[in-house]
């Protein structure tokens, strides 16, 4: 039986996504060598190798591999939710303090970065939603 990112054991529910899809496929891999492996012990085997993987890259800038950055903006008459891959704005709110909520929310999903910068346009802070605590 061959996984994906729509039907994957239970036990990969909660791992970022780029970890639960490095576990499939290590998981599909010792599943198609039919080796003497339960599948019990390939699903452990298939995260412990993931999160050994997720470690090694960890300390590189790798965001790119984890999702957008966002930014929190100001804009016309209130604040924008930006996203590094697109100059528009994707969100606009007439408060900062309803985008940063949003903005986190998103990051969060995402696991990516978020940098607020204050009215006159400069870095307040910046926050990293990809976390090596797995």
């Amino acid at each position: 039986m061959l996984y994906n990112k729509n039907n994957y054991p239970g036990a990969m529910k909660n791992l970022p996504r780029e970890v639960r899809n490095k576990a499939l496929d290590i998981l599909n891999a010792l599943v198609a060598e039919k080796n003497e492996m339960d599948i019990g012990h390939a699903v452990a085997t298939s995260i412990k190798r993931a999160k050994q993987w997720a470690e090694k890259i960890e300390g590189e800038d790798c965001f790119h591999l984890h999702g957008n950055k966002y930014y929190v903006t100001p804009y016309k008459d209130g604040w924008a939710i930006r996203c590094d891959k697109s100059s528009s704005a994707a969100y606009a709110y007439h408060s900062k303090e309803k985008a940063l909520l949003a903005a986190k929310h998103l990051a969060r999903e995402n696991h990516a970065r978020l940098e607020i910068q204050k009215a006159n346009g400069s870095l307040q802070e910046s926050l990293s939603y990809y976390e090596g605590h797995f």
